[in-house]
């Protein structure tokens, strides 16, 4: 898990799921589990409530070209992953939470906020 994945980490635990890795998952998801680097298709999902089908992606600044004008090859070929990711996943009816490393390294409300106002729609 890279440290932008355990900060997210760290908020979730902090605002009362219980973040479990992906392989402990048991036949019974409890409301407020999260389980991380969950297999979705081809891809992984960074964390996700599986019960309310909300899929949680922590974007790292340099390798999601976060606020850069001119993309790498590399940055280019994540934002594709991405976008795909996102079609899928609302294809098959999840919500998704994409949240910026700069944006963790701020505040913790930050994830919070968007966490709760997902759930509450």
């Amino acid at each position: 898990m890279q440290s932008t994945e355990l900060k997210a980490k760290q908020i979730l635990q902090n605002i009362g799921f219980e973040v479990k890795p992906n392989k402990d998952r048991s036949e019974f998801d409890p409301a407020n589990t999260v389980y991380s680097q969950v297999p979705f298709h081809s891809m992984r999902l960074d964390f996700a409530l599986i019960h309310a089908k909300i899929a949680i992606e922590v974007d790292g600044d340099y390798w999601h070209g976060n606020a850069q004008q001119f993309l790498t090859g590399e940055q280019y070929n994540t934002k594709l992953r991405d976008s795909a990711k996102n079609k899928l996943l609302a294809k098959e009816g999840w919500r998704i939470i994409r949240i910026w490393e700069r944006d963790l390294r701020r505040s913790e409300d930050t994830l919070n906020s968007r966490i709760l106002n997902v759930l509450e729609v």
